[in-house]
């Protein structure tokens, strides 16, 4: 099959149409390419994959269509029909999804989709029952000894490897939900004792919380693998940076390290708080929790809680690692 055709120097960036349109003609191994690239931008969940799936199926090309579906879930993307169409009740999105979860169907964004959808119709219990902060937000303090021995532990390892690591940060603003936020991707690939000794403590930590999830009586835990993989990067927050609203529709567990307490007076900014989406801020009914970052503290929560930080205007710069648990076998295919 012949690969995905480059996008010519400014030309319009392709979309899922086109990748549909090379999927239906035969194209398989170009349409799948061409259509992951669509679902890494920032506007993936408005994608209709649901629909495209249709067309698919009714082409004949059922093989086809479990590819795309195991694709977007992998990448964050909404199989569902009733989000994408124009006039959908409240009630038909969260019914829909509702079989889906019922199928093994399932993944950030879409869960946090059908949280909306329960929202609006009131359904404030189930809301509440699926966020079900009281067990599902955990924090740990990780007080493990350095792996050279170093004084003041891992945080204290950590804080140096990221001080010394900074300089390689770079602007993520426009892909990601950052603002004056560098991030040091693929920090779990960095060749580094200290590194390896944190994604080590992390992964074990993440693999008790996976555990207790799916051994629980939560709505959703039959769909909780834990075949992951652990994927982490660092983030740098100067005077004035925070990440806005957002939630992690790739993962299904995500987690953040803090090396270090913010610097400068307690009220500085910089506090971690997993909340509602802007449309529900003002009721009182759903969840909501601030975290205040102290050296070696970690927190862990389903990667469909909406959360974001308050900006920091301390001195120096506020660290975190962030990652995510992505799932290696999606839902339905296991």
């Amino acid at each position: 099959m012949p690969a995905a055709r480059p996008e010519a120097q400014g030309a319009k960036p392709p979309t899922s149409r086109q990748a549909l349109a090379l999927l239906l003609g035969g194209e398989i191994e170009a349409g799948l390419a061409l259509y992951e690239t669509c679902l890494k931008r920032p506007n993936a969940h408005n994608i209709p994959v649901g629909l495209h799936l249709i067309f698919l199926e009714r082409g004949g090309l059922s093989d086809v269509a479990g590819d795309l579906r195991r694709l977007a879930l992998r990448r964050g993307g909404t199989v569902a029909t009733a989000s994408a169409r124009p006039g959908a009740s409240p009630a038909e999105v969260a019914e829909e999804h509702s079989a889906l979860f019922a199928r093994g169907i399932a993944n950030g964004r879409m869960i946090f989709d059908h949280l909306v959808a329960l929202a609006r119709l009131g359904r404030m219990d189930e809301v509440r029952a699926l966020l079900d902060l009281d067990r599902r937000l955990r924090t740990v303090r990780l007080d493990l000894p350095g792996p050279g021995g170093e004084s003041g532990g891992l945080a204290a390892a950590v804080q140096s490897l990221l001080g010394r690591e900074e300089v390689q940060a770079v602007d993520r603003d426009s892909v990601q939900p950052l603002n004056k936020v560098p991030m040091l991707e693929r920090l779990h690939r960095l060749d580094d004792p200290v590194a390896r000794a944190l994604i080590a403590a992390l992964r074990a930590e993440a693999d008790r919380y996976l555990r207790d999830w799916a051994a629980s009586g939560h709505p959703l835990a039959h769909l909780v693998s834990r075949q992951v993989d652990l994927k982490a990067w660092a983030l740098f927050a100067r005077d004035g940076g925070f990440s806005p609203r957002h939630l992690h529709p790739q993962g299904w567990a995500t987690g953040v390290y803090y090396p270090a307490a913010l610097p400068g007076h307690g009220g500085a900014g910089g506090e971690l708080v997993i909340g509602p989406p802007e449309e529900f801020e003002e009721t009182r009914q759903w969840p909501r929790a601030t975290i205040r970052p102290e050296p070696g503290l970690l927190v862990l929560m389903p990667s469909y809680c909406m959360h974001w930080t308050l900006p920091f205007h301390g001195p120096g710069v506020r660290m975190s690692v962030a990652f995510d648990l992505l799932d290696v076998a999606p839902p339905q295919t296991r």
